[in-house]
């Protein structure tokens, strides 16, 4: 079953729970008014680049932290800048945590403006 032909009120379980789902799907979803949504689609290793690019400019934090948190962003180069210089100090954290993250990304968290995630940098380089 596809995404498309999930119920909306299980919309949000199907994304979690890794429903298959076409790029098409997730990139229309990335733009989703539910800030939940988009957090869910954030998290997925399938996510398609065009969405991780509009989900690393999200107002939400928790978005941006799902998406710092996911594997798949070591894939995008630019998605990584942007996740770089977020200011927001979970998001740092988890870019600095996730185990995907190229080690210049990390190193570039060194200078982050913020002393959690400098120390959690350090803490990974180490």
């Amino acid at each position: 079953m596809a995404l498309i032909d999930v119920p909306p009120n299980r919309l949000l379980a199907a994304i979690q729970e890794g429903e298959e789902a076409s790029a098409l799907e997730l990139i229309n979803l990335a733009s989703s008014r539910d800030a939940s949504i988009r957090e869910s689609v954030a998290a997925r290793p399938d996510a398609p680049i065009s969405a991780l690019i509009v989900l690393a400019q999200d107002s939400k934090s928790k978005v941006r932290v799902a998406l710092a948190s996911n594997q798949a962003v070591a894939r995008v180069e630019s998605v990584l800048g942007m996740l770089v210089a977020d200011k927001d100090a979970d998001v740092g954290i988890a870019l600095a945590t996730n185990p995907a993250a190229p080690t210049e990304t990390v190193r570039r968290l060194l200078d982050h403006g913020k002393k959690s995630v400098r120390n959690a940098a350090a803490e990974r380089l180490a």
